[in-house]
């Protein structure tokens, strides 16, 4: 067993935007003015199914995060797919989706949700496309989702998408006949992550997003493995992986001329906070946070951020970020076998053998039971 992403980072690695989630800077226009009335369209994909567990359909906690902005800001909206009624997509244990859970309006709307066909544009003031890899088989291809956003957008709505929901924006085409996305920037999770995270699937996909956004001509960008990302162009807003949606969603409430309200970020968002600091080379600023606000962090989800780092990248920069984002993870969790056996093969990457062996025997002293650090530690000592 390996240390693992808690499940967005952590499984569709929930990395991805924190409360000051990078917003690439827009290709500035005049916000509408907001109108009381405003309604919001969430997209979901139809695909999911009992016996794949959801995994093929739309991502809950991106959903429950796009609903908790918009519920917080008083947006009225609905919830559609391209067959209507119910939908099924992966489970998800982070903060949000828990908060999301234990709302039954809003499971229940889950059952309910409207057929995409049925719907009329003028309805809507902005349309937003939750990710899962659901749209990458369902939405991209559905001719009334095509023309339902093209029409929202050129009735000067605002179109927002998250992680793998951008695929649902590369065949609309706008009433000029001009593609949507040609020529616009935009961004959506990465080559590099699907490789990563979608491992098993990719067999699957009929085409790799961020390649087919290029084909449409659309100017892709992203950041780091799981790193939040938003992009604004005028009234196109996309987010590269699922804790981007926050920020995403914030930023269409801008466009749509409304200034969003303050939000607490959830635990993960928080914790993205603690490994970026790692990232820009301040970890003191990150032990500084998460002592005086420990119950606000996940310091399983640093150490999770830094094993990825360590078996993705092969600098010694990058593998002594690996190291301090372990170490400070230990430091919180010194019982944890993952973390430390993640810990040990790190420094050992890193020319750093004795002290990961050193390491080992310290936590087998208080764990001996661990067969993965025992194990470890046998093949070190070989």
């Amino acid at each position: 067993m390996t240390l693992s992403l808690p499940r967005r980072l952590l499984a569709h690695a929930g990395l991805a935007a924190l409360s000051l989630g990078l917003i690439a800077a827009p290709s500035l226009v005049a916000a509408a003015a907001p109108k009381a009335e405003q309604r919001v369209l969430l997209v979901l994909s139809s695909q999911g199914q009992p016996e794949d567990k959801g995994k093929l359909g739309y991502d809950f906690h991106e959903f429950a995060l796009a609903a908790e902005v918009l519920k917080a800001n008083g947006l009225a909206f609905d919830i559609a797919s391209p067959k209507g009624g119910a939908v099924l997509g992966e489970q998800a244990d982070e903060s949000a989706a828990v908060r999301a859970q234990a709302d039954p309006a809003l499971m229940a709307r889950l059952q309910a949700t409207l057929p995409i066909a049925n719907l009329k544009s003028g309805e809507y003031a902005a349309a937003v496309v939750i990710g899962g890899k659901g749209p990458m088989f369902d939405l991209h291809s559905n001719q009334a989702l095509q023309d339902l956003l093209g029409r929202i957008h050129d009735q000067g709505g605002v179109l927002g998408a998250v992680c793998h929901g951008p695929a649902a924006l590369l065949n609309v085409k706008l009433a000029n006949g001009s593609s949507l996305l040609h020529g616009r920037r935009v961004t959506g999770f990465s080559n590099a992550e699907d490789r990563r995270f979608s491992k098993g699937l990719l067999e699957r996909f009929p085409f790799m997003l961020e390649d087919a956004l290029r084909e449409r001509g659309a100017r892709y960008e992203s950041r780091g493995l799981m790193l939040p990302l938003v992009v604004r162009d005028e009234r196109l807003i996309t987010g590269q992986n699922p804790l981007a949606t926050p920020t995403m969603v914030e930023a269409v409430l801008e466009a749509l001329g409304r200034k969003p309200a303050p939000r607490e970020p959830g635990v993960e968002e928080a914790t993205l906070e603690l490994i970026e600091l790692h990232l820009a080379g301040n970890p003191a600023g990150a032990r500084a946070a998460l002592a005086a606000r420990p119950a606000r962090y996940q310091p399983i989800l640093m150490g999770g951020y830094g094993h990825l780092l360590s078996e993705t990248e092969t600098s010694p920069e990058r593998l002594a970020i690996a190291v301090s984002l372990l170490r400070h993870a230990q430091e919180s969790v010194p019982t944890h076998a993952g973390v430390n056996t993640a810990l040990a093969r790190t420094l050992v990457k890193v020319g750093q053998k004795a002290e990961a062996i050193a390491l080992l025997k310290a936590f087998l002293d208080k764990q001996p039971s661990s067969p993965r650090a025992r194990q470890l530690l046998t093949e070190l000592e070989a």
